[in-house]
C-alpha cells in the first residue's frame, strides 16, 4: 500500500487529479481508515466534488479530531466563519508546497502583488514628510514565504527581516541572500517578541488571506512600528460584510472593515489600489493593496 500512497502522491503533486483519485480509491478499499489515503479530499476538491470532500475531511476528523488541514478546509466548504486558518495548516500546506511553490505562484497563477507594491513605492514616499521617506532602519517582511519580496525592498533599508510559518519557506528565502535576519513563527507572537517602535517598514504580501479577523495582528504591528512608519499588504476583496472564510480556504475582508481596523490600531489610509491577486481557474481574484501610515502617538 506505502508504493500505491507514493504513486497517488506523485500524481496529485503532478495535476493528474484521475490518476491520484483512483490510487487513493484503491487504498482505502482495503484500508478505509487510512489517513494517508484520506487526503483525497484535496483531490476531490479541485474536481468539484464538493459533497465527497466534505465526506472525506469528515472521516479524517473523526480519527483525528486536531487533524488541522480537515478542520479548516470543512469549516471553509460548510460556511464556518472562523477568524483564522489553523497554523499548523498554514506550516504544512507550505512545507509541502515549498519546492514548487515560485512556479506555481508566479508562472502559473500570475501573482504580482510583490511587483504592485514597489511599482507604487516612489509614489507613496513622494507624499511623505522628509522624516518618513527611505533609506528605512528596520523593516520586516510579515509571512515572507520564499521571498519574493526583499530582493524588491532590499534598496530602501538599512536591515530586513523577515519571518514565516514554514521552515522550508523560510529556507527558500534564506537562499535569497537578502535578509539580515529570518524566523519559523506565527506572525502576531513574533511581533509580541520585538521592540516598540523599532521597524518603519512592514510589508505583508498575499498574507491576510490566512487571516480574517485583522484586529490581533494590526494591533501587534501598531506597537512595533513607529510613528510615521509604513505598512503595506493585500487582501482579497469582500463586496459586504467584514471577513469571510471563503471554500478555497482563504479569507477575504471588505474595504470598510479593513479601514475601520486600521484607524483602531492607530494607522492612516495613505492610498489603496484595487489589484488583482493572482488568478484561479483561469479567473481573476480581485483585491485591494493597502499602504497605511502609523499617525503620532499623542
Amino acid at each position: 500500500m506505502t508504493a500505491i500512497l507514493h504513486h497517488a502522491l506523485d500524481h496529485h503533486k503532478a495535476g493528474r487529479l484521475e490518476d491520484a483519485l483512483r490510487l487513493y480509491c484503491h487504498v482505502l478499499e482495503g484500508d478505509p481508515d487510512n489517513p494517508n489515503a484520506l487526503n483525497l479530499g484535496g483531490v476531490l476538491q479541485k474536481l468539484a466534488r464538493h459533497d465527497d470532500v466534505i465526506e472525506a475531511y469528515r472521516r479524517i476528523l473523526a480519527l483525528d479530531a486536531n487533524h488541522a488541514t480537515a478542520r479548516h478546509m470543512l469549516a471553509a466548504l460548510t460556511g464556518e466563519n472562523t477568524d483564522a486558518s489553523p497554523p499548523d495548516y498554514v506550516a504544512s500546506l507550505f512545507d509541502d508546497f515549498a519546492p514548487r511553490f515560485e512556479d506555481k505562484l508566479v508562472a502559473a497563477l500570475d501573482y504580482r502583488i510583490p511587483e504592485r507594491m514597489r511599482e507604487t513605492v516612489e509614489t507613496i514616499f513622494d507624499g511623505l514628510p522628509e522624516g518618513s521617506r527611505p533609506p528605512f532602519r528596520h523593516a520586516l517582511d510579515l509571512g515572507c514565504g520564499s521571498g519574493l519580496v526583499g530582493p524588491l525592498f532590499r534598496d530602501l533599508v538599512d536591515c530586513l527581516y523577515g519571518v514565516d510559518l514554514s521552515e522550508k519557506m523560510i529556507d527558500a528565502a534564506r537562499a535569497k541572500g537578502v535578509y539580515d535576519d529570518l524566523a519559523v513563527g506565527e506572525m502576531v507572537s513574533h511581533l509580541a517578541t520585538l521592540k516598540p517602535d523599532d521597524l518603519d517598514l512592514v510589508l505583508a504580501a498575499d498574507v491576510f488571506v490566512y487571516v480574517g479577523d485583522l484586529a490581533p495582528v494590526f494591533a501587534g504591528i501598531a506597537r512595533c512600528i513607529a510613528p510615521g512608519g509604513l505598512f503595506v499588504f493585500s487582501v482579497e476583496r469582500l463586496p459586504s460584510g467584514d471577513f469571510l472564510l471563503r471554500p478555497t480556504g482563504r479569507y477575504a475582508q471588505s474595504d470598510p472593515y479593513v479601514r475601520d481596523r486600521a484607524a483602531a490600531a492607530g494607522f492612516e489610509v495613505v492610498r489603496c489600489d484595487d489589484v488583482v491577486v493572482r488568478t484561479e481557474n483561469d479567473a481573476p481574484i480581485d483585491g485591494y493593496l493597502y499602504w497605511l501610515r502609523r499617525t503620532a502617538v499623542e
